[in-house]
């Protein structure tokens, strides 16, 4: 199992009020099994967990990921933080929340903010709590977006801001994030 998805799972549990468990106390659980019954185990377990939670992992100051990018929104208090959010980099993903940089913690994106995909046609993109029917909890909002896609935010009172999401061999108009 992968480091990423084994931090995923247990972020998965704490966010659901269960104890985190180690790799030894899964394993452990299957003892007893052949390797590929132990396998076969941990992926029943893991597929419990909706894929989209085990996605969008949110990078934090003890679990940082390496492909982390900043891009300022101009005349805004919040910057948009790209992250890799345990999506591999052949699926061509990319993470994304609202984040107060001064203050380093995520927000969700403010009620009158829009966004959209820019290609023809547009297209709103909503965050996958919403996509799912959940009510993002505070901090915890995240969009999903293919990398190298054209998107645009609409805030009152502002023209619309075109930013790049940027590839995951480069960083287009994002700075790294260092903690």
């Amino acid at each position: 199992m992968s480091n990423s998805k084994f931090v995923a799972a247990n972020r998965f549990l704490a966010n659901h009020g269960m104890n985190p468990i180690t790799e030894v106390q899964l394993r452990e659980a299957v003892f007893d099994v052949p390797e590929q019954k132990k396998q076969q185990a941990m992926d029943t377990i893991l597929a419990r967990i909706p894929t989209w939670d085990l996605l969008g992992v949110k990078p934090t100051p003890t679990a940082p990921q390496p492909e982390t990018f900043l891009l300022n929104i101009p005349d805004d208090a919040l910057s948009i933080r790209f992250f890799t959010g345990g999506a591999l980099p052949e699926q061509r993903l990319f993470f994304f929340d609202f984040y107060d940089a001064v203050h380093h913690i995520p927000k969700n994106a403010p009620q009158d903010y829009r966004l959209e995909i820019v290609s023809p046609p547009p297209c709103p993109l909503i965050s996958l709590e919403q996509h799912y029917g959940e009510e993002p909890k505070e901090e915890q909002e995240r969009f999903m977006v293919a990398t190298k896609v054209t998107c645009s935010l609409m805030r009152p009172n502002h023209a619309p801001f075109l930013f790049d999401v940027p590839s995951r061999a480069g960083i287009a108009q994002a700075v790294p994030l260092v903690y």
